[in-house]
């Protein structure tokens, strides 16, 4: 991998949304039990650090995964693991199958939201999933009874 101008913003842009947006608010957040994913989601989405590595076509940066490892290092400053922990499915569980895998309309509706960070999709996703389990669980007991 070749160092490039471009892994230094990112890292440099993750760094001070850690220490500016993060790190200074841990305390009260991890007192209040909660931390407001919405906000930084959506200020996250806005720097482009919701898609680094995803389709230019989808409002992602289109650029290889070391980008994504230098935001990642970056994440791991955050002085609390659930933040980096949602940050990180959002990242790298919940959207990387979508965009490889997911139909167009899938992807209009759910990774372009994604990645803007208007939409927080691993809740969303795991929700769905279970409801669609469920329904496929009815179905084959359906069959069987």
């Amino acid at each position: 991998m070749k160092w490039t101008d471009e892994h230094e913003s990112i890292r440099e842009t993750a760094a001070k949304f850690v220490d500016n947006e993060i790190n200074p608010f841990v305390d009260q957040w991890e007192e209040d039990g909660i931390f407001p994913a919405h906000e930084l989601f959506k200020k996250l989405g806005d720097l482009g650090m919701l898609g680094i590595s995803k389709p230019e076509k989808y409002g992602g940066l289109g650029l290889d995964y070391s980008y994504s490892i230098v935001f990642a290092e970056e994440m791991g400053r955050i002085q609390t693991g659930g933040v980096g922990m949602g940050i990180g499915i959002q990242t790298d569980m919940s959207t990387p199958a979508l965009a490889k895998f997911g139909s167009e309309q899938l992807c209009n509706e759910f990774l372009v939201p994604a990645i803007s960070g208007d939409n927080r999709t691993q809740v969303q996703m795991l929700l769905q999933l279970k409801l669609k389990q469920k329904k496929m669980v009815m179905t084959v007991l359906d069959i069987f009874y």
